[in-house]
Parts: structure tokens; C-alpha cells; sequence
């Protein structure tokens, strides 16, 4: 598929714009080094790729689809653009590359986000209480 995305950036001028990078072995480096994910999927469950980006201070520029919205509140913790909409997405981009406060701030509430409602702590509490009533449920019968 890279070489399809390749040849089209290029036909289209702006392949020089694009590093191209095929398998990486340590994403978190690539992450790290990033100013911003967008993840323009069409389809998708709960993406951990989401969690780990915010988790790294990153903020997520994403399509509204799946699990995606239970995770990005658009511009609280992150961007959200309808999918398979390539300009929406591209403005969303534009908008993160040019305004570095808006980065910040998105920033900040992922990673609040992060700690707040998907912690270990807090996912072991929300896993014990569901068997917790399944227990009392099945004690009742």
C-alpha cells in the first residue's frame, strides 16, 4: 500500500512532503518525535494507538467513527472530522500545525484524560465491580 500512497503523493507534488518510513520497531520513538497523531480511519473499535499517543502528551486528531468519540472529545482533548472526508481532515492538520497554544491545550486535558478514565486503577476498579454484581446477581438466583 506505501508504494500506491507514494506514487500518488508524488503524482500530486507533494510526495517530498511525506516521510515514508515502512516497518518501525519502536512506534513510541516515532510518536515521540511527532507533533500530533491523526488517525483518519473509516472503520474502528476502542484504538489503543489513541490511548498510547495521548498517554505520550500527543494530541489526536481523529475520525469520527467507533469507539473514537468515547475516547476524543473534539477540541477538549483532542480533533475530531467526519470520515472520508480528506478536506475536513486536512483543515484539522492545518489547524494543529499552525497553532501551537491549541496543541498545548489539547495536550494537557489527553493527558488528563488519560489519567483519569483509563488508568490501571481505574480499569481494575470498573473490571472488579462488573464481577462484583455478576457474583450478586448469580447469589440472588
Amino acid at each position: 500500500m506505501n508504494g500506491a500512497n507514494q506514487r500518488l503523493a508524488a503524482k500530486r507534488g507533494v510526495g517530498e512532503r511525506f516521510r515514508w518510513l515502512g516497518h518501525v520497531r519502536n512506534v513510541g520513538e516515532v510518536v515521540a518525535a511527532a507533533d500530533f497523531v491523526a488517525l483518519p480511519s473509516s472503520h474502528e473499535g476502542l484504538p489503543v494507538s489513541i490511548l498510547e499517543a495521548m498517554a505520550m502528551g500527543r494530541t489526536v486528531v481523529a475520525t469520527r467513527v467507533g469507539g473514537v468519540p468515547e475516547i476524543v472529545q473534539d477540541g477538549v482533548n483532542g480533533l475530531l472530522v467526519p470520515p472520508r472526508e480528506p478536506k475536513a481532515l486536512a483543515q484539522a492538520i492545518e489547524r494543529l500545525a499552525a497553532d501551537g497554544e491549541l496543541r498545548h491545550r489539547l495536550e494537557k486535558a489527553a493527558l488528563e484524560t488519560i489519567r483519569r478514565d483509563f488508568s490501571m486503577e481505574r480499569m481494575v476498579y470498573a473490571t472488579e465491580k462488573i464481577y462484583l454484581e455478576l457474583i450478586k446477581e448469580n447469589s440472588e438466583c
